[in-house]
């Protein structure tokens, strides 16, 4: 084990000497980018099965059409569906394991700040933490993710 990665039980801390080695902030816009990408397929996967729950089996011809058009409902649904189902499913096989290795504040971090929105002071104040002392917690949290979906970007 490396001297420069602390262990407290199960959850490791990257050190400032680790983490000054990555680009913090363009790590930060992948990680942001990935979870907005999680959670727009998480969205379009269910948009993707209510239409294809709402789709009939049979078409009939429509003679009062006047133009055709070159849409597969079925074809983009099912398309749709498949993808999503794919990325959610990579996605899930790696963050889940990957929150097990976080301690209880950058669970908080990567669910108030990552996931949901919140502002860093928010959660900041529910720790009982300044901006300040939040950094190493959202640093380590950032890092972790970013490494694990390889979208660390190294200086």
């Amino acid at each position: 084990m490396s001297e420069d990665l602390s262990v407290s039980g199960e959850h490791y801390t990257f050190t400032n000497k680790q983490i000054m080695e990555y680009d913090m902030v363009l790590t930060r816009q992948n990680v942001i980018d990935l979870i907005s990408e999680y959670k727009e397929a998480k969205f379009l996967h269910f948009a993707s099965e209510k239409s294809l729950r709402n789709i009939r089996t049979y078409y009939g011809e429509k003679y009062n059409q006047s133009t055709t058009r070159d849409i597969d409902k079925i074809g983009t649904n099912v398309a749709t569906k498949l993808y999503t189902l794919n990325f959610m499913k990579d996605f899930e096989e790696i963050i889940n394991p990957l929150l097990e290795t976080f301690d209880s504040r950058e669970k908080k971090y990567y669910t108030f700040c990552l996931s949901n929105k919140y502002s860093e002071q928010v959660l900041a104040d529910n720790l009982g933490l300044s901006r300040t002392g939040l950094q190493p917690i959202k640093n380590n949290c950032i890092l972790k993710i970013g490494l694990a979906f390889q979208v660390a970007v190294r200086k």
